[in-house]
């Protein structure tokens, strides 16, 4: 199910024939809540201590659309539709046929 000329879909590692098949998909967007929730299912005596490579980067904080060009969200949509698809993210001027 992998898709893209790249290869840049990971979904065959935690899905088959289009359906999760592990416990839990955590999402970058709430990283450190997922962890908390992760490491207190597992029990973790304490939450890990994530690296912070983009520590540094600018504070302006403008959401990962914005940073797109139309023709690398057109991209993005076609290579990782299901997994868009999936976890509800979408990119409001790309129209994706699934």
């Amino acid at each position: 199910m992998e898709r893209g000329a790249k290869g840049c879909s990971d979904l065959k590692t935690y899905a088959e024939d289009g359906r999760i098949v592990v416990d839990h998909v955590g999402r970058h967007e709430h990283l450190a809540e997922e962890m908390k929730m992760i490491a207190k299912r597992v029990g973790l005596p304490e939450v890990p201590t994530l690296p912070r490579a983009k520590e540094r980067a600018p504070s302006g904080r403008r959401s990962q659309a914005d940073l797109f060009t139309p023709d690398m969200r057109a991209r993005i949509a076609c290579d990782l539709t299901a997994e868009m698809e999936l976890f509800g993210y979408r990119f409001e001027d790309v129209a994706t046929t699934i």
